[in-house]
């Protein structure tokens, strides 16, 4: 006969009916809540992308990323005058709890990568910040893409040191 198919837990997903209530309903709604949007309903509410401080799908998209790949800030200090870097890149993680110490090690690498690259950088050419946030960016996402398989939000940091 035919063999019964088990899904996988992976594949089942849940489906409920999403209901839109009207305008008019949503207002009153809201008023019934007092308009403390946290004493709302839960199938009362429908999150479209957007909110009404006009919060739009790139900080949604932003969001999600941060949520799922985290954020790699690269802090990097300029001896503008030696067109060089004042000191080696600093590397701060956001978001990576689960790498334990293993996040010591890619983040030290990841400041040597940098610190290569921009050296690099800065033996060719008259550099621009944008030759050193692409520099960065670059070299970051790759490295830490290849190591762990998370493509984090990139935030170069760059100061420059006083005289």
């Amino acid at each position: 006969g035919m063999k019964k198919y088990i899904a996988e837990p992976f594949r089942i997903k849940m489906v409920e009916p999403i209901r839109m209530i009207s305008r008019e309903e949503r207002e009153e709604k809201i008023k019934e809540a007092n308009y403390n949007v946290f004493a709302l309903k839960a199938e009362d509410v429908y999150i479209d992308g957007n909110d009404i401080t006009g919060v739009s799908t790139a900080v949604i998209r932003d969001r999600k990323i941060l949520q799922d790949d985290g954020m790699v800030g690269v802090l990097i200090t300029l001896n503008s005058k030696e067109n060089k870097l004042a000191y080696p890149p600093k590397v701060i993680t956001i978001g990576f709890v689960s790498y334990g110490e293993y996040e010591n090690h890619l983040t030290r690498h990841a400041s040597m990568l940098v610190d290569e690259a921009l050296k690099e950088v800065f033996a060719s050419k008259r550099v621009t910040f944008n030759d050193i946030k692409n520099t960065i960016r670059s070299v970051v996402s790759k490295y830490y893409y290849r190591k762990t398989q998370r493509s984090p939000m990139i935030i170069p940091l760059i100061m420059n040191k006083a005289k």
